[in-house]
């Protein structure tokens, strides 16, 4: 099965589950894992992501308020070490424009994940 860190952290650190390894490009300090990449697949790569997001339309200085306040957030000693120490790397260094970018490269690259095997929400 593949789960994201956070999520499976409690369960590997409890020994309920072994991990065999980590699907992002790099490993992870809170565990000692080796990537998929470096077990042979090296083109392999998913990391599991968070955003925050806006109503379509809102205002560039809303949104970026936004994303100053986040980044504030984020940045404060209590809060990166609560999400860092549950297996969540804290990302702060993207622009909005920047996020939308990434988002509408991972949209095609997900949605054929979908598509293919035509899995329908509930």
């Amino acid at each position: 099965m593949i789960v994201d860190i956070s999520t499976a952290l409690p369960e590997i650190a409890g020994g309920k589950i072994k991990a065999l390894g980590t699907t992002s490009p790099r490993r992870t300090p809170l565990v000692d894992l080796p990537t998929v990449g470096e077990q042979g697949l090296a083109s392999y790569g998913v990391v599991g992501w968070f955003g925050g997001f806006a109503p379509a339309g809102t205002p560039e200085a809303i949104v970026n308020r936004l994303h100053a306040e986040i980044v504030k957030a984020i940045a404060a000693p209590d809060v990166r070490e609560r999400l860092v120490s549950g297996g969540i790397e804290p990302v702060t260094r993207a622009s909005p424009a920047r996020f939308a970018s990434f988002i509408r490269a991972e949209a095609p690259r997900w949605g054929k994940v979908v598509r293919d095997p035509g899995i329908k929400g509930d």
